[in-house]
């Protein structure tokens, strides 16, 4: 059966699965998709941007509002300054350390956020957290530096920062 022929409630199942730019291009192929899928587009484009924008306009809000403790922590004592450190979203990154996050928070592992940032390759994320005085010398429970981690994973751009 041609893709044209399936009825409606398969292409909307079908269109779930698809992104933004499959989307419009299945929107374009006839009129019957135009009308149909128009507001899946809309919400795979929203959906879309609020994976990369809507956590930081949220965050803004938040702490705008006065509606969240920068320091708060899970049940493994991690901060969210160090969830933003480890996922490498510099924007989030530089909210908390504006709003006060302490940046040598340290976690059930004896990790902070710039041991984190350097575990994962992150030396834009480092670069900030030294700017705003990361403790550079804060080893783990295993008596790693930074420095360490950073040389054994073998991130080249973050050793670089760090000396």
């Amino acid at each position: 059966m041609p893709f044209l022929a399936l009825p409606n409630e398969i292409v909307l199942q079908i269109s779930k699965f698809q992104s933004p730019p499959d989307l419009n291009s299945l929107l374009k192929t006839s009129r019957r998709f135009a009308a149909l899928l128009k507001p899946e587009l809309i919400d795979a484009a929203c959906c879309a941007a609020y994976s990369n924008y809507g956590k930081r306009a949220i965050l803004e809000l938040l702490l705008k509002n006065r509606r969240v403790m920068v320091d708060s922590c899970d049940l493994n004592r991690r901060t969210a300054l160090g969830v933003a450190a480890e996922s490498g979203n510099e924007k989030i990154v530089e909210l908390l350390l504006d709003a006060g996050a302490d940046v040598d928070w340290v976690d059930e592992c004896g990790l902070t956020p710039l041991l984190v940032a350097s575990g994962e390759g992150h030396d834009r994320i480092v670069q900030l957290l030294l700017y705003n005085d990361a403790n550079i010398n804060w080893a783990d429970h295993g008596g790693r530096t930074s420095l360490h981690i950073a040389a054994a994973y073998g991130h080249e751009g973050v050793v670089k920062v760090l000396l």
